[in-house]
């Protein structure tokens, strides 16, 4: 671990004051003599009024900053202010720190030398020993009770193991701060809460240090109902963000990879797209939307040879052949009648005109001596008419999401019945139409997941209209004209027809 004095890092000690610079000075005189002598960091001090900023004025130290804020900023725009100012002039981390009486400068060291030995980009100070402490006799019970049951209740809901989320003596990594939207997030006291969230959301590394206090004054959020409900909307919205069920802008991650492998999930649409690929045992197949190439690769474990299209690159080793594919303007490369399966797992939901995607397939096909049947088409999508849309739509809520069936993503939605109606409509017998439960899998584990699965299940079977979260429709193409045309297989007496289009018109492997 290389020390603070000779690692190249800059550090800004972030100081908020409440009515206390009569008594900043003082409060300054508790700070190591280090933090003062080390030119790698600097103190920024934001006064809560003018009269204040006028005392601390008269402060004499080198690397102390003083600006003034408006009385009206609410707690968490002073926050983003600090941080933002932290990002723009250099520094690599930033301690938040409160002069009002309960946060001991001498614990700054600590947040220091645990960044240097973790590279963390959230570390928190923590007060879960010092409430149990017999110096905070003077906070009742009740409220002792009511901070211990919140945050049980954030770590249940986050699945995490964080021991104070509400402590505000906090260090950030500006590195950490760059990735995620701290400047939409509230005003309002519960900040610090919005933007751990944020930091759980990316996967941040976040380290915890034990911090006591020589005063036994009440914590100011424990006093306030309203803060532990906005606490827990927050949190609550974050949970639902994560299981697709809302789009909360905090926590939107566009460039993250969306999709995900799926196949080990029961009742997800990959796993009966695998099991009908096992049945039907085919030797090629055209993945339309293969994505990160999840099921191609499984396909191929099967021993098919599958050909991925799309707009993104697969991962290494999951496709036999792929080309780069918009699917919106792009023509398609291929004839689809030369494959025996072709998948379009997923994907139409995402184009703003399928139909044109599927009638254009069709015209690609044509039959040969050697190839006398249409392939299979496996496709799938989400049902709009999922009972948590309708009940939603009910209280006249519309909330598009990250993942799921809203996916922000989505151009084109479907019912059962829109979707047969649109695939009879351009050409394609239906064989089978597979009700698929909701992918619990996705967003928990466990037995509670394998139970809610199994429900899902049966009522999507029940009704699946209703309960169905996606449809898996197994179809054929109808052969059109156009391809007869162009493999000269018309009746005519005419000359000068086009030779059949040969194999060789398909990309490259």
């Amino acid at each position: 671990m290389k020390s603070p004095s000779t690692r190249n890092d800059r550090i800004l000690i972030f100081i908020v004051t409440y009515q206390l610079g009569n008594h900043m000075e003082t409060f300054l005189k508790r700070f190591p003599e280090s933090i003062f002598s080390n030119p790698q960091i600097d103190i920024l001090i934001v006064s809560t009024g003018v009269s204040e900023a006028e005392d601390l004025s008269n402060l004499n130290y080198t690397n102390v900053m003083i600006m003034r804020s408006m009385q009206e900023n609410g707690f968490g725009e002073i926050q983003k202010f600090g941080y933002r100012f932290a990002i723009e002039k250099g520094f690599a981390f930033i301690i938040n720190l409160f002069a009002d009486g309960w946060h001991p400068p001498e614990l700054i060291p600590r947040f220091i030398e645990k960044w240097y030995a973790t590279d963390s980009d959230v570390i928190l100070g923590s007060r879960l020993k010092w409430l149990k402490s017999p110096l905070t006799r003077k906070i009742s019970r009740s409220k002792r009770l009511r901070y211990l049951a919140l945050i049980a209740v954030q770590n249940a809901l986050t699945n995490r193991t964080i021991m104070d989320y509400q402590s505000e003596y906090r260090g950030y990594a500006t590195s950490f701060l760059r990735k995620v939207p701290f400047e939409i997030n509230t005003n309002k006291s519960h900040f610090g809460t919005e933007i751990l969230l944020q930091a759980f959301h990316i996967e941040a590394k976040i380290e915890e240090i034990d911090i006591t206090f020589e005063d036994a004054c009440s914590i100011p959020w424990i006093n306030s109902i309203q803060s532990t409900r906005d606490i827990l909307d927050s949190t609550i919205r974050f949970k639902m963000h994560q299981f697709g069920m809302l789009c909360d802008l905090k926590y939107r991650r566009p460039e993250a990879l969306r999709y995900r492998e799926k196949a080990f999930m029961a009742y997800s649409t990959h796993k009966i797209a695998l099991s009908l690929v096992r049945q039907y045992q085919p030797q090629r197949i055209l993945d339309i939307g293969s994505g990160p190439g999840f099921v191609a690769k499984r396909c191929r474990e099967l021993g098919a040879e599958v050909i991925g299209l799309d707009l993104v690159d697969p991962l290494p080793d999951t496709v036999s052949g792929f080309q780069k594919l918009d699917f919106e303007k792009d023509p398609l490369p291929q004839n689809a009648f030369h494959f025996d399966i072709i998948l379009l797992l997923d994907i139409i939901e995402h184009l703003s005109n399928p139909e044109k995607l599927l009638i254009e397939l069709r015209n690609q096909g044509y039959l040969t001596e050697k190839k006398r049947k249409s392939p299979i088409i496996i496709l799938s999508t989400p049902n709009v008419a999922f009972f948590t849309i309708r009940l939603n739509l009910l209280f006249g809520r519309f909330n598009y999401a990250e993942r799921g069936i809203l996916d922000i993503t989505h151009k084109r939605l479907f019912t059962r019945n829109t979707l047969l109606r649109m695939l009879q409509d351009c050409g394609y017998f239906i064989e089978k139409v597979f009700p698929v439960a909701v992918p619990f899998d996705a967003v928990m584990q466990g037995k509670l997941s394998r139970l809610l699965s199994m429900v899902s299940s049966f009522l999507a079977h029940l009704w699946p209209c209703m309960f169905a979260f996606q449809f898996l429709v197994v179809c054929h193409p109808k052969q059109t004209v156009k391809p007869l045309i162009k493999a000269n297989q018309i009746i005519s007496g005419a000359t000068g027809l086009r030779a059949p289009v040969t194999d060789s018109e398909e990309i490259h492997k």
